[in-house]
């Protein structure tokens, strides 16, 4: 198989990204996390690396989530039916579910690295500083 080399800049990139269609933007956003866990711990236990599988898998699957967005939207637009309600109700029982589950294994991953819960959340680029200010002030 014959390869080639380009060089990109990142600008570069960004714009090819921006033009993804969801489901590949999905699938490239989970791979590009999964390079940040295994770059920013490049040596982990077994107990470490099932940690981190645990925090990568938890989320929606691409059309769940597609679908939970598309809920958002009417939920705040105020044009939700009772149905729709009901599903939304349903995929945000999941979403709250998978937080926890990926919220428990940061914590066990914490305790194993004894460092602060945040600064682990900071580590695997989960905590938004932007977020976390707006809601202190």
């Amino acid at each position: 198989m014959a390869s080639i080399e380009i060089q990109l800049t990142s600008s570069q990139i960004w714009q090819a990204v921006q033009q993804l269609e969801t489901a590949d933007f999905e699938s490239l956003f989970h791979d590009m996390v999964a390079l940040r866990f295994k770059r920013l711990v490049p040596t982990v236990s077994q107990d470490e690396a099932a940690l981190l599988q645990t925090i990568y898998d938890a989320h929606l699957d691409n059309n769940q989530h597609d679908r939970y967005e598309q809920l958002v939207a009417k939920l705040e637009a105020e044009t939700i039916t009772n149905a729709e309600r009901a599903e939304f109700a349903g995929l945000h029982d999941q979403v709250e579910a998978l937080n926890v589950v990926r919220l428990t294994a940061v914590s066990q991953l914490a305790t194993l690295w004894e460092q602060p819960f945040d600064t682990v959340m900071e580590k695997l680029g989960l905590l938004n500083k932007d977020v976390i200010t707006s809601l202190k002030s």
